[in-house]
């Protein structure tokens, strides 16, 4: 057997490599605890990164909503705004094709009326002309009655 001091040393030796492979096991798990807080380190890191990028996209997505409503809002009352000309525009054509209407229909009346007068007035001619031509004739068989019977005392 051995002795009492050998199989210390042994125990001893054992203990110490034991000691020895636990210690490398401490330090390697050391090592990988320190690896994971670094690495939750860089993911937190990188989270809170992308959660501010996600806030920025986030802000930038309802401005670009805001505008886009307010350019349609804007487009909208142009839009309105023309219909309401382009209505008011074509009430005004028709009022003023009505006006034109009436005042053709008006002039019609005005020429027809002005014909009428016409041919009053050529009636009227006609029978002044008429009556002067008959009047004209009595005269001239007037003239020829007394140039006979001028003619008749001088013979």
């Amino acid at each position: 057997m051995l002795a009492k001091g050998e199989t210390m040393d042994m125990l001893n030796d054992t203990i110490s490599a034991e000691k020895s492979v636990y210690e490398t096991k401490l330090s390697q798990l050391s090592d990988v605890i320190e690896y994971k807080d670094k690495s939750q380190d860089r993911l937190r890191k990188n989270l809170s990164f992308e959660k501010g990028r996600v806030q920025q996209l986030k802000e930038d997505l309802d401005t670009s909503y805001e505008k886009s409503f307010e350019h349609i809002k804007e487009y909208e009352g142009r839009v309105s705004t023309m219909a309401e000309r382009l209505n008011l525009q074509q009430q005004l054509v028709k009022v003023k094709l009505e006006t034109c209407e009436d005042e053709i229909d008006d002039l019609k009346e005005q020429l027809n009326h002005c014909r009428a007068l016409i041919r009053e007035k050529n009636h009227s001619l006609e029978d002044l002309e008429s009556s002067h031509r008959k009047e004209i004739r009595s005269k001239q068989r007037l003239l020829k009655k007394a140039e006979d019977e001028s003619s008749r005392y001088q013979n």
